[in-house]
């Protein structure tokens, strides 16, 4: 495949990828066995679905402290080397930032809509380019059918993989890719940012009476270079901002890819009752404090999938809720060490590509497996409600 057609398989990929995200997926769930109204009903017993604004006001001002700290180093070190080391701090800043914008995107701050709007264009679009609507709508998606092979929006990449099944569905164009993703993939990830943006900016194109959220867009692409370049002069700062935003797609995915990547991925997940689904497409990660921040509570996933507008810091008393349930019923409950869930992404990511090398996806040399349910090694084996936000 020659350079051009590569690029144009690749933007192809992504242009469709991008309408698909945005999509609105009808979800009949079938087999509710009342798990989830006894589970919530604990849940608001608890009070852990009440707003915690003192939390929240603590984490904007430390996310803001983050931020102040890495422009002022920035601009203390902008003669010198110490300036590069202001890259990681700044990319850091910018990933607390932007899981501040989940929260409001999810209703998880405000009690009023609006605030949590305001927030989310705050962080989401003038501070880091994006456009909160389309992180929403495609978020939604990924909620709705978390793990689903065939309209999960966070597992839709046109060249990775993360079952024989999916491998089997990918453009055979993207073969050399897939069949080294498993080295691939780190370096893809510094794209998460830029990939956001497109994909936000071509929603922004495309839509009417979104002029609030183009102008705080706009914000962000007219000041932020501007300053960089002011400060560090063209190259310097050029070469800043391209280091800097290869960090926060880095980091986005660090705290995004163990969520969900390498759990099991069912061809039909409203076949599932809504605890089920959730629980078994999704994997907690143990730890203390620091795990907490890195992650945002995102550590948390299947509590945060259960209960999408939980504060993030109720979503360790959620679990004394939930584990047992799963425990009860016979449902999957993952959590192991966040070393442990990269190993076992790179694990699956390894097989799938080694399935493609010898033929044994993409069509050639015989049948996909089919027990993309089954991704974790010998060790181990419906949409959100309404009043659950996004």
């Amino acid at each position: 495949m020659s350079a051009g057609a590569a690029v144009r398989a690749i933007l192809d990929g992504f242009l469709g990828a991008s309408a698909r995200r945005t999509r609105r997926a009808k979800v009949a769930r079938a087999g509710a066995d009342g798990a989830f109204p006894r589970l919530k009903a604990e849940v608001k017993r608890r009070g852990l679905l009440q707003r915690q604004p003192a939390y929240y006001a603590w984490k904007c001002l430390q996310a803001l402290a983050f931020l102040v700290a890495a422009c002022a180093w920035a601009w203390a070190a902008r003669g010198g080397w110490a300036l590069w080391f202001a890259a990681p701090l700044m990319a850091f800043a910018a990933g607390q930032v932007t899981l501040l914008g989940h929260d409001a995107a999810h209703r998880a701050v405000f009690a009023s809509a609006r605030a949590n709007d305001a927030l989310a264009l705050a962080c989401i679009n003038a501070l880091n380019g994006g456009s909160y609507t389309w992180w929403a709508a495609s978020h939604n998606e990924h909620h709705a059918r978390s793990g689903d092979l065939a309209h999960d929006p966070d597992l839709d990449y046109p060249f990775l993989a993360f079952s024989e099944a999916q491998a089997a569905r990918k453009d055979a164009r993207f073969r050399f890719i897939l069949a080294r993703q498993h080295w691939l993939v780190v370096p893809f990830t510094t794209l998460v940012g830029v990939t956001m943006r497109a994909y936000s900016l071509a929603h922004l194109l495309r839509g009417r009476g979104r002029a609030g959220e183009s102008v705080a867009a706009a914000a962000f692409y007219l000041a932020w270079p501007a300053a960089l370049v002011g400060a560090l002069g063209c190259w310097r700062g050029l070469a800043f901002m391209a280091l800097h935003q290869a960090l926060y797609g880095l980091y986005l995915a660090s705290i995004t890819a163990p969520n969900h990547w390498g759990m099991p991925m069912p061809e039909d997940t409203a076949a599932m009752d809504f605890v089920r689904h959730q629980a078994t497409t999704s994997r907690n990660l143990a730890g203390g404090a620091l795990v907490d921040l890195w992650y945002g509570g995102l550590n948390r996933q299947i509590e945060h999938h259960l209960f999408p507008s939980m504060p993030r810091n109720r979503l360790r008393e959620a679990r004394e809720v939930v584990r047992p349930l799963c425990a009860e019923r016979g449902i999957p409950y993952r959590e192991v060490g966040p070393w442990e869930a990269y190993r076992e992404i790179y694990r699956v990511m390894r097989r799938v590509a080694r399935a493609v090398r010898w033929g044994e996806a993409l069509g050639e040399g015989g049948a996909a497996s089919t027990t993309a349910d089954e991704p974790l090694d010998a060790q181990h084996e419906q949409r959100p409600h309404a009043d659950q936000g996004v």
